[in-house]
């Protein structure tokens, strides 16, 4: 049984999924909508609705954010 992905490496460009022959059918279903380029395309768009949905849930943590300061130049 294959080693289970615990994080990716941020220099990672493939990865090797296994998906179960419903989940290729909705994957199908989706691409022939033609709203996709594409099957990365999907599932980056898949992916950032669900990070979506669990930034509202609260279950990532918080992005901090570096505030800007103002700068004058005379």
């Amino acid at each position: 049984m294959p080693k289970l992905i615990e994080k990716l490496d941020r220099s990672t460009d493939k990865i090797h999924p296994t998906v179960d022959p419903i989940t290729v059918d909705k994957i199908n279903e989706l691409l022939e909508t033609g709203d996709f380029k594409g099957l990365s395309h999907l599932i980056r768009e898949a992916i950032n609705e669900l990070h979506k949905k669990y930034e509202m849930e609260g279950k990532l943590p918080p992005k901090v954010l570096v505030s800007r300061r103002e700068v004058t130049v005379e």
